[in-house]
């Protein structure tokens, strides 16, 4: 704000924050915070083990999944329903990691319970676990997926020739068109 009379002024910034709510973890917690800092609430589930555990809102903003080495918990905020952590289409110990929602409620993440990273889906309770691109088809490891806000395409990064780098990556809702975009990239996510 700056008013100004007679060639004198004074000016003062206001911010105002907007209504929302942001999900968080920290260490094997999980909380939910408003945007000004009120109403910080810990969610009643562990955080799977891993070192930088990733967490996602569904499209609906009532469900989150939270990622780690030991699977992928689904909470539902309506019910407060927890799901139990869980290997989809692996056994216990492969690893799970960047759960995303995809926007008809599937998720999709990246899992190695063998020879490389593959990009898999499955639906919220881990049922009908499928791989959707194999860590053969490019490299080593296909990481981080996220989905276009309309469901259309997915993006996601793998390692290329040459060992930890990445570069990003679309391909379309089978994965039978796959896109390679020559920059290098690590955790792209789409603007709504």
């Amino acid at each position: 704000i700056r008013l100004e009379a007679g060639g004198t002024f004074a000016e003062a910034t206001v911010r105002a924050i907007p209504d929302g709510t942001l999900v968080y973890t920290s260490g094997t917690q999980a909380w939910l915070v408003n945007f000004d800092g009120s109403g910080r609430e810990l969610l009643p589930f562990s955080v799977p083990s891993v070192r930088e555990p990733s967490i996602d809102w569904s499209d609906d903003g009532q469900q989150v999944v939270v990622g780690g080495y030991e699977g992928y918990r689904v909470f539902d905020l309506r019910t407060e329903e927890v799901s139990p952590a869980t290997w989809p289409g692996g056994e216990a110990g492969g690893e799970v990691i960047w759960p995303r929602f995809k926007p008809d409620g599937t998720i999709f993440y990246s899992q190695n319970d063998g020879p490389g990273w593959d990009l898999r889906t499955a639906t919220i309770d881990a049922t009908a676990a499928r791989t959707i691109i194999p860590a053969a088809r490019f490299p080593e490891e296909d990481l981080n997926p996220d989905w276009a806000p309309d469901g259309s395409v997915l993006s996601f990064t793998s390692d290329w020739e040459e060992n930890n780098k990445f570069l990003l990556r679309i391909a379309d809702t089978l994965a039978a068109n796959v896109t390679t975009i020559q920059v290098e990239a690590a955790t792209p996510v789409w603007s709504p």
